[in-house]
C-alpha cells in the first residue's frame, strides 16, 4: 500500500497553465520532478527528526518520486512511501500482530532486529499482564555461586501498541510549499528561456 503525500495541487495547475503548448511534455515532466524532489527533501528530513530520527533509515530511504502525464496539460505527482506504517506513524492508531504476537527489540537488542533472526537463544516469559510477556536470554551465573540465572530481556511481546499521531507528513509539508513554490516558478523561467533560446 503507497502512502502518499498531500501535496497541494494548485502549484502544479497554474504551473501547467502557463507551461502548456509551449514545452514538450517531455520538459515539462523533468520541471515537475524537481519541484517534488525538493519536497521529498523536506519529507526525509522530517521523518529522520520526528521520528525518533527514524533509526533504522528504513522509512526516511522508501520516500520517492513518482510523475506520470495523464494527458494534455494533466498530470499526476506523487511523493510516497510503500512502507506499511508511513500512514500510521503519521496519523496514529492501533497496531494488532499478523500472528500472536508483536515483538519490540528491548535493551541492547537492535532496533532491526527480529527474533526470528535473532540467533540469541531465547526463552518464552509470561507476565502478570495477559498483554504482555518478554523473550529473554538466561545468562547462567558463575559455578559455585547460588540463585537462579539472570535473565536478559531481549524483547517485549505485545498484543497491540497504540502509535501516537506524529503528523510529521504535515510537518513537511508546511515548510516545504514555500520553497516549492519558489523552485517551481525558478525552473518554469528557466525552461521558458531555454525554449526561447533554442526557438531563435
Amino acid at each position: 500500500m503507497r502512502y502518499t503525500v498531500d501535496f497541494p495541487g494548485y502549484i502544479f495547475e497554474e504551473a501547467q497553465s502557463v507551461l502548456e503548448d509551449r514545452l514538450s511534455n517531455e520538459k515539462i515532466g523533468e520541471v515537475f520532478r524537481l519541484v517534488l524532489e525538493s519536497v521529498r527533501a523536506h519529507v526525509v528530513r522530517s521523518t529522520m527528526e520526528i521520528l525518533d530520527r527514524d533509526p533504522t533509515g528504513a522509512l526516511s530511504n522508501s520516500w520517492a518520486v513518482h510523475i506520470e502525464a495523464k494527458g494534455k496539460g494533466a498530470w499526476e505527482g506523487i511523493v510516497g512511501s510503500e512502507r506499511p506504517y508511513a500512514r500510521i506513524h503519521n496519523d496514529g492508531g492501533v497496531i494488532y500482530p499478523k500472528r500472536s504476537w508483536l515483538a519490540i527489540p528491548a535493551g541492547k537488542t537492535p532496533r532491526h532486529l527480529w527474533p526470528s533472526e535473532d540467533s540469541t537463544p531465547l526463552d518464552f516469559v509470561p507476565s502478570k499482564k495477559p498483554d504482555t510477556a518478554l523473550l529473554v536470554r538466561r545468562v547462567s551465573r558463575r559455578s559455585g555461586r547460588r540463585g537462579r540465572d539472570r535473565l536478559d530481556v531481549r524483547y517485549i511481546l505485545k498484543k497491540s501498541v497504540k502509535i501516537p499521531a506524529r503528523r510529521y507528513v504535515e510537518i513537511a509539508i508546511e515548510t516545504a510549499v514555500p520553497e516549492a513554490e519558489s523552485v517551481l516558478l525558478a525552473l518554469v523561467e528557466d525552461a521558458l528561456e531555454d525554449a526561447q533560446r533554442a526557438a531563435r
